[in-house]
């Protein structure tokens, strides 16, 4: 697995300078959604999706994922599903506007633990900002699914960001 290679060497760099409660956050936006208008503003996810939230499942399978945080939609919920159900975690809902909140539960609640967060295109790259963290991309675009963004905290303010991809690339 790429991501948890990269996430090692920075687990390295932190762990010697001092930090001894790092925590891991990975971030996705929600997987493909079903674009029909019959769902209005809370589509579950296509096939396409489906197929990608079990690629987020596998990516994810040993990076020792501690708490998953999903938004009142279901296409979160969906993408974090495969993975909640093969490591026995009831994922925590969080209103999707509520980056801030989310930043601070992480900061209190999941200390030296391993978090998914499953978001949205707008509000990934504002809950990376939130934890401290410069975010790798300014936007994600509304037909990006594959970026899989890993922020390293080692306490409020003090968190380094990157970026790989899983699953097949975006269309």
């Amino acid at each position: 697995m790429r991501a948890l290679k990269w996430l090692g060497a920075l687990c390295l760099v932190f762990s010697l300078m001092g930090c001894e409660k790092l925590t891991a956050i990975y971030l996705v936006r929600h997987a493909e959604k079903e674009t029909s208008a019959r769902y209005g503003n809370n589509p579950p996810l296509s096939e396409a999706g489906t197929l990608r939230a079990q690629a987020l499942a596998d990516h994810l399978d040993d990076a020792g994922i501690d708490i998953i945080i999903v938004t009142q939609y279901q296409r979160t919920q969906q993408t974090a599903q495969p993975l909640a159900d093969a490591l026995g975690i009831e994922p925590i809902e969080f209103d999707a506007a509520n980056a801030a909140g989310i930043a601070a539960y992480i900061e209190a609640e999941a200390v030296g633990k391993a978090v998914l967060v499953v978001g949205h295109s707008n509000t990934v790259p504002s809950i990376i900002e939130e934890l401290g963290a410069e975010p790798p991309v300014d936007a994600i675009a509304g037909n990006d699914f594959d970026n899989l963004f890993v922020v390293l905290s080692s306490g409020p303010g003090q968190a380094v960001s990157g970026k790989t991809t899983y699953g097949l690339p975006s269309p």
